[in-house]
This record gives C-alpha cells, sequence and structure tokens, in this order.
C-alpha cells in the first residue's frame, strides 16, 4: 500500500501525521489535549438536544495536517460513538485522538456511519435493502479546519451525502386510497464514495427499487446521480401511471417528493417537489415542502437500439462490421459507418459499437422524425478500453452531431480497474430548433481525443410534448 507522508513544522520540529500510528512511535509527538467533539447536521436544530441521535450511531474520524489531502493510512479511520445529544466518545480508549502537542495545526474529516473498510478514505456504500429507511444514510463533515489545542470543543458539522425520493398520494372526494406501490427504477445503489473529494467518483450498481410503503407514502433512498432515465412507476386502487424523469436529479442532501392524486379513473402529477435533507440519521425525513426542481413529464420513445437482441458473436474469428450488420433493434432506421472505422462488440453482456483508437470515427443513425416535440432527450452509454492498470480516460472524446448541431459528452475521466468493466450513462438535451421529419444523429470521436478506445451501447432518443 503506498502511504502519503505529510510533515508538520514548528521551528526546527517535524510531525509525521500520515500514517496516523500511535503515539509511542513518535518521541516528538507526545500526547496533546483531546479533541471535544459535537455532532450536528448542517441546516437542522438539533444540536445539543437531548434524544435528537438515535443510540447505536458510530463515526469515522481522520486528523490530518491542515490544508494537506486525507492521509490513507488504516489508522487514521478513528472510531467514535455518539450519544443522544451529539457527543462523541472514542469507541477505544487506545485509539483516542490528541492534538499535536507542538500546537501544530490539523484539520478533522469525519463521517458516519463508521465503515471499518474506509482505511485508505474511500470505501463502498450499497442501498441494495431499502426496508428499513432509518438504517439509510451516509453523513460526512469537514468544517472543522486550521484547528489546534488552543480550542478543544469542536462542533462537527455534517452534511448528508444521499439523498431521499418519496411518493405522496392524496385522493380525491370519496376516493379511498388501497393497496399503494411504487417503483423507483434504474436508481443508483450502489458505489464508491470519496472521504478526500466528499462524493461518490463511481456507481457501479443500479436497480429498480420497491419503495417501502407507510399510509400514503413510499420512500426510497439512492445514491445521487449526476444525470437519469429513471422513472416512477405508481400503482394504487388497481389503477398503474409511470413518471418519467428527464433533468439532473437526486442531489446529495437533497429530498424529492412525487405528489400523486387519485381520482376514481386516473393518477395525475405535475411536478416533483424537492428541499433540503436537514434530519439526522435515523430519524424521519419530513416531506418537502414546495420549490420545483425537477419535472416528471409524457416522454415517447423515439427509438431504443441495443443492436440487437442476442449477444453479439464473432463470425470467423471477426466481429461483425458496422458496414454489414442488419441485425438492428430498429430496421427501419438507416445506420452507417461513415468512414468505415467501426465494428459490433459484445463486452461485460453489453451489446457496443466499437470505435478503434487512434481513428477519426463517424457512426450515423437517420431516418426518425423529431417535429412537434418541446423537448428532446438523448442517453447512451460509454466504457473506455481501459485495458492496462492505471490506464484513465475522459469519456468527453466521444461527441455529437444532431441534425447539424453539435453536442458534446460531459467531461468524465474513468480509470483502471475501478471503470474497467462500467458503462457510464449520459443524459442529453438536444435543441429543439433542429427537429426535422428526417432527422439523423451522428457519434464522433477523434484520432487525438480517443486513446483507449471506446465502447458506445444503449442509445435511446425521447421525445416530450
Amino acid at each position: 500500500m503506498r502511504l502519503k507522508t505529510f510533515i508538520l513544522t514548528t521551528g526546527a520540529m517535524a510531525l509525521t501525521l500520515a500514517s496516523c500510528t500511535e503515539v509511542e512511535d513518535h518521541s516528538d509527538w507526545g500526547y496533546g489535549t483531546e479533541p471535544n467533539f459535537t455532532a450536528y447536521v448542517s441546516g437542522g436544530s438539533s444540536i445539543g438536544k437531548a434524544d435528537s441521535w438515535p443510540t447505536g450511531i458510530s463515526a469515522g474520524v481522520f486528523m490530518k495536517a491542515a490544508g494537506s489531502k486525507l492521509s490513507e493510512a488504516s489508522s487514521c479511520n478513528r472510531e467514535y460513538q455518539l450519544s443522544d445529544r451529539g457527543k462523541m466518545t472514542s469507541a477505544n480508549t487506545n485509539t483516542t485522538i490528541h492534538f499535536p502537542i507542538d500546537g501544530s495545526k490539523v484539520d478533522f474529516v469525519a463521517y458516519a456511519p463508521y465503515n471499518a473498510s474506509a482505511t485508505t478514505g474511500t470505501f463502498t456504500v450499497s442501498l441494495t435493502d431499502q426496508q428499513d429507511q432509518s438504517k439509510l444514510y451516509l453523513i460526512q463533515s469537514a468544517n472543522a479546519t486550521n484547528c489546534s489545542g488552543l480550542n478543544t470543543d469542536l462542533k462537527l458539522g455534517f452534511e448528508n451525502k444521499l439523498a431521499k425520493v418519496f411518493v405522496v398520494a392524496t385522493t380525491d372526494n370519496g376516493v379511498t386510497l388501497n393497496n399503494m406501490s411504487a417503483t423507483l427504477t434504474n436508481a443508483a445503489v450502489e458505489g464508491t464514495y470519496n472521504l478526500g473529494k466528499g462524493n461518490f467518483t463511481s456507481v457501479s450498481k443500479t436497480a429498480d427499487i420497491t419503495m417501502p410503503v407507510t399510509g400514503n407514502r413510499a420512500e426510497a433512498t439512492v445514491i445521487p446521480m449526476s444525470t437519469t432515465n429513471s422513472k416512477i412507476a405508481v400503482a394504487i386502487n388497481g389503477m398503474t401511471k409511470e413518471f418519467l424523469i428527464y433533468k439532473e436529479a437526486f442531489l446529495a442532501g437533497k429530498t424529492y417528493v412525487l405528489p400523486v392524486k387519485v381520482t376514481a379513473s386516473d393518477i395525475t402529477t405535475d411536478t416533483i417537489v424537492s428541499g433540503v435533507w436537514t434530519e439526522n440519521p435515523g430519524t424521519t425525513v419530513a416531506t418537502p415542502t414546495p420549490n420545483t426542481d425537477v419535472q416528471f413529464e409524457k416522454g415517447t420513445v423515439l427509438f431504443e437500439e441495443n443492436f440487437g437482441t442476442a449477444a453479439l458473436k464473432k463470425v470467423d474469428g471477426r466481429w461483425p462490421l458496422v458496414s454489414s450488420f442488419t441485425a438492428w433493434s430498429n430496421p427501419t432506421l438507416t445506420f452507417k459507418d461513415v468512414n468505415n472505422t467501426l465494428s459490433l462488440r459484445n463486452h461485460s453482456n453489453t451489446n457496443v459499437i466499437w470505435f478503434p483508437s487512434g481513428k477519426d470515427s463517424d457512426f450515423s443513425i437517420s431516418g426518425f422524425d423529431t417535429q412537434g416535440y418541446k423537448k428532446l432527450i438523448l442517453t447512451y452509454e460509454l466504457n473506455a478500453n481501459l485495458y492496462n492498470a492505471g490506464d484513465q480516460m475522459d469519456l468527453a472524446a466521444m461527441t455529437g452531431t444532431f441534425n447539424g448541431q453539435a453536442f458534446a459528452t460531459p467531461s468524465q475521466i474513468v480509470k483502471n480497474p475501478d471503470d474497467k468493466n462500467t458503462f457510464t450513462s449520459f443524459s442529453i438535451e438536444l435543441p429543439i430548433t433542429s427537429a426535422s421529419a428526417n432527422s439523423e444523429l451522428h457519434f464522433l470521436s477523434s484520432a487525438n481525443a480517443n486513446t483507449k478506445g471506446l465502447r458506445l451501447a444503449k442509445i435511446k432518443f425521447v421525445g416530450i410534448k
């Protein structure tokens, strides 16, 4: 394991903190004063109040040189237990944190729930089990900076790093609410969290969440997603309605509620309402008050191209070329390999178009009508050919045009090994001014930008009226 070492100096004195080894190993360290931590959730009003923190919550705490990067040493992840008023006490007296005895300034980074695997500052968060929502939380504090033993009372302001999604049903006069269920599809439920960056650096699993229902409210907890092609399916009184999401959503520390109105013959809604998650872990999260943030809108899928229904295989030892392939998901559309560089392959059980490195490539789809829509949404997935350990690439190397108007893939650096077999989903709003009865879509990569090779998968084009 590679360890980063940070040196603190006061005059001629040097103090090594990065390895976070025990004090006996540092004759120049000594035992300084012990910080008194009190936890609160930023934006909340529960600091120091009795019964504001449920029992059984533990946090991990790191101490590092002021202004330095988070240490990767395993012993930095010190476990602290929280009382009902948020006071934090070391779970083991042998690992209690002390300020440097020479008065050097330090920063504190803390998070909860404690994870023994967070020894390097990164760890996996899994939300696959949604049944007990009170157990699904992730909070982090990084506000205690430039601290020293001159002020031992430290209030650690934590922020929620997950997102909450609700469905709340109301009924028309005379309508009784029966057999309510809700499903959130394509939601991020597993990913890697980086304490040094204060966010998720990757999503490793998406799934459909069956949202637990209490009374007229269904609830889910998700990992933040920068773009989404999710939908919420609501079933009440024998009726089912799906609501699509086509904007950035599920942001860290935010709460979202889809208010639905149930009549005798229909389930309706207009917008999803958002708020800020300020409640402490383990407590009931309030339904946000109106503040329109993300629109749920009715969309029409103009086409969805997965390059056939069967897994692609080599024929006579070679992958099929785009120019000769005929088993498209949409045989009425026209597909072209403009520069004769492309082939179709299967990677991680996903059919893809292969854009080789070091070549100018152009894949086009044409023959679909985009007229009459107020919004056009293109979604697709990309994977880079990260063959060797340490390889990395920016997925922004894939660009495109829609009826002659350029669009860009948002910058996303992917690395081996974390992203070697991971597909990243992008959702882009295209200009309606370019709509046409015979539209043409191009995916482009240049020889200079495409340094590793790119795989394009799961192309979907949606029109919203």
